[in-house]
């Protein structure tokens, strides 16, 4: 994340609106060198977690491993959303010739290891509830988003992300920024 001073980021808004919105681009704003806001791309509900865990997460033999210590750790049971997997599959699908099999291995290798939460009736219901809300508030969230939220209240589990403000302010849902575990 690149850091700018309030007066720059004042004077060339525009453009740091133009490379967030265009490039991507990430940037922190400082008043006397300390940091007091970012300003970053809104979540696109485009699996922008599911990327970032892929780039993270290279298959290895140690990743079960890795799932395991967590789920000692943490005493708890880690689950996946069925949307999560569908998002997964696709950054297979999409990827290169050269790395497709690979990322169809990892995605083999989460579903046999993790719990896959099911898309059912509670969820649909969650899901329309949480679509409610958020049009009321005006806040819109990613479709994607809205049903890892949903399956994620319907089975009473927290959802961690590596951008739990998209999940911020949705009724009935926890929400842990993946960094904090």
């Amino acid at each position: 994340m690149s850091e700018i001073t309030a007066t720059d980021a004042a004077r060339k808004l525009a453009d740091l609106l133009d490379a967030v919105e265009h490039d991507g681009q990430r940037y922190t704003i400082t008043r006397s060198g300390k940091p007091v806001a970012h300003i970053e791309p809104v979540p696109s509900g485009r699996g922008a977690d599911t990327e970032a865990l892929l780039r993270r997460h290279r298959p290895d033999g140690a990743w079960s491993n890795d799932l395991n210590e967590v789920r000692e750790l943490l005493d708890v049971d880690v689950a996946i959303a069925a949307i999560t997997v569908a998002e997964l599959t696709v950054g297979a699908l999409l990827a290169t010739a050269r790395r497709r099999a690979g990322r169809q291995a990892h995605v083999d290798e989460i579903v046999e290891s993790i719990t896959m939460l099911p898309c059912d009736e509670s969820v649909a219901v969650r899901h329309a509830a949480l679509l409610v809300a958020v049009r009321k508030t005006g806040r819109p969230r990613g479709a994607h988003d809205l049903m890892v939220a949903a399956t994620a209240s319907a089975a009473g589990r927290a959802v961690v992300s590596a951008d739990r403000r998209a999940f911020d302010d949705l009724p009935g849902v926890v929400a842990i920024d993946h960094r904090s575990i």
